[in-house]
């Protein structure tokens, strides 16, 4: 991730291979977003010919249903940046994690914001944990968690006995 610019919040950024504008909902939600931008868009914001906030409320009012939607756009992006899975197998992984709120919002800010929040907690492991220890991914990690959930007892066998420690 590379914050080209910060403007009162909003963040401009390239991640995983794109150029996105990064901002608080406000009055709709206090959730953080972001929103894929062009190529002239970011130019015309990078050369401070518009501001940020105007592009954010372009978008808003172009796609009324926003922000519905945004964190599964920029989860669909990681996963085409850090995997070749099929666009089939990568919604039925968003699937698998709208089962699970917290664990879902938890992976979204990872995929933001590249580092963990580990407030989900397992059977006594986090994320982060099972990253470090565990020769897991931070997606094998999440999904990891709704195994410890779904299936514990096996899940943790699967620990104990299957994984290999870093």
């Amino acid at each position: 991730m590379e914050i080209l610019k910060r403007e009162q919040g909003i963040i401009i950024l390239n991640q995983y291979g794109k150029s996105y504008i990064r901002f608080m909902a406000g009055g709709i939600s206090d959730k953080l977003y972001q929103i894929e931008i062009s190529k002239e868009e970011l130019d015309l914001v990078m050369n401070s010919s518009i501001n940020g906030e105007l592009i954010v409320n372009r978008y808003m009012n172009l796609e009324p249903g926003l922000p519905e939607g945004l964190e599964d756009r920029v989860i669909i992006d990681y996963l085409s940046f850090s995997t070749d899975y099929s666009d089939r197998r990568k919604q039925a992984i968003l699937n698998k994690f709208h089962k699970y709120g917290d664990i879902f919002n938890e992976f979204y800010y990872y995929v933001l914001r590249e580092i963990f929040e580990d407030g989900v907690v397992e059977s006594g492991y986090y994320a982060s944990k099972l990253v470090k220890e565990f020769n897991l991914s931070p997606l094998d990690a999440y999904n990891y968690l709704i195994y410890l959930r779904e299936d514990t007892q096996n899940a943790i066998a699967g620990l104990k006995d299957g994984l290999q420690k870093k």
